[in-house]
């Protein structure tokens, strides 16, 4: 570029005068006489070396959600998805492409009680972290149970920005659970409420 007398522009790494390395952005001009003629070169240098490792943080970070275990879905202040990582597409059933920009309503079931969404929604709208059993659908239709924490995140100004959300699988445990709970509340011959379990129900009544 130079010895044609063209602009250029690129990126470095340079080192300091303690051998640290920075990271920079380049562009030199040529500045010519009357006659057309380069006189001098004219270099500007930016160290962009934070920008870099903010990169480079955020490329980890994203890498590290990816690699969880646990779903994890991120919303803006409208409940818009706006990031969903890897162990969320195997949970749902849904790929990235098709939570983003969706509501996590998506996923409703519709087999909670009255109010719950609505307890969740006025919780979050305080700041205030969430956890409960979520009874969600899947994308092929079946149910699936998932211990879900929500907490809420703050820009600078205080203001809530974001919302994430951890899921984790729990519907082999519930099963067991609901197995479990059948085989003690009824007879096994029969399939009627057992003497412990038909006293409870009478009282409840």
């Amino acid at each position: 570029c130079l010895e044609q007398g063209l602009f250029f522009e690129g990126a470095a790494i340079n080192y300091r005068k303690n051998g640290e390395a920075y990271h920079l952005e380049w562009n030199i001009s040529p500045v010519r006489d009357g006659a057309g003629e380069i006189r001098y070169f004219v270099s500007v240098q930016r160290d962009v070396s934070e920008r870099v490792q903010a990169d480079q943080e955020r490329n980890l970070l994203a890498q590290a959600l990816n690699a969880s275990n646990d779903a994890i879905l991120i919303t803006d202040d409208t409940w818009t998805i706006v990031y969903a990582n890897q162990a969320c597409e195997a949970l749902t059933g849904y790929a990235r492409s098709e939570l983003l920009g969706q509501s996590p309503m998506l996923l409703r079931s519709g087999m909670h009680e009255p109010g719950f969404y609505e307890a969740l929604q006025a919780c979050l709208l305080r700041g205030e972290g969430f956890r409960g059993t979520f009874i969600n659908r899947h994308k092929n239709g079946s149910l699936y149970y998932a211990e879900q924490s929500i907490a809420a995140l703050h820009n600078s100004a205080g203001k809530i920005s974001h919302y994430v959300g951890v899921s984790k699988d729990i519907t082999p445990q519930v099963q067991r659970e609901t197995v479990l709970r059948e085989q003690a509340s009824r007879d096994k011959l029969t399939g009627l409420l057992n003497r412990h379990a038909g006293e409870y129900e009478l009282q409840h009544c």
